[in-house]
């Protein structure tokens, strides 16, 4: 009987199953091993993800931020967000092509996801704008680590040999009843006002 039901079963197991049928005396078990495949998951790992980059988009970052902001109101934990602008961008694109100008992009995220840490989160929000969540670190300490990672873009240079985009950034920090629009806000702030510092010093 249990051998019948396990013959018939068989066939109408889905591809995605591994059918492992166990005989022990007159009677057989039936463990499906299944080898997952989460069409779900990546469809919304992909919804989630700037293609060109790889870093979490637009719409992951404020879903996040709004968590961590949310979290942070009642246990207060430290958060800060930059905002950073990619110089040049219009430049290398008229320049080079669009094609450099996407490797400008790339290697612009590289050293922002290596500089921080694990547990904070790194963005492509707009099309030549990045933004970093730094969760339980002061707003003293993101400052540290975005001048470490300009400083590392000002240093390097893209596939074909020319400087990579350097970035201009912005900060800000949450406080009791911030908002991720407010906070945004004034950390573009702040990053305009360093974009107008550098023009200044280049001029």
């Amino acid at each position: 009987m249990l051998r019948s039901i396990a013959e018939k079963a068989l066939p109408l197991l889905n591809a995605e199953y591994a059918a492992i049928v166990d005989r022990r005396g007159d009677h057989f078990e039936i463990a499906a091993a299944v080898r997952v495949a989460h069409p779900h998951r990546a469809a919304r790992k992909a919804a989630a993800t700037d293609p060109l980059t790889g870093l979490a988009n637009r719409r992951a970052f404020f879903d996040q931020l709004d968590a961590v902001l949310a979290s942070s109101a009642s246990d207060g934990t430290a958060v800060a967000v930059a905002i950073a602008d990619v110089d040049g961008l219009k430049k290398l694109n008229d320049d080079r092509g669009h094609q450099t100008g996407d490797g400008g992009l790339i290697r612009v995220g590289e050293p922002l996801v290596e500089g921080v840490r694990g547990s904070d989160l790194v963005a492509r929000i707009g099309g030549d704008e990045f933004a970093a969540l730094f969760v339980g670190a002061p707003i003293a300490i993101a400052d540290r680590v975005m001048r470490r990672i300009a400083e590392k873009l000002a240093s390097s240079r893209l596939m074909g040999g020319q400087p990579a985009p350097t970035i201009s950034w912005g900060l800000a920090r949450a406080t009791a009843r911030a908002t991720s629009d407010r906070l945004i806000e004034i950390a573009d702030r702040a990053m305009c006002r360093h974009e107008r510092r550098s023009r200044a010093r280049v001029g």
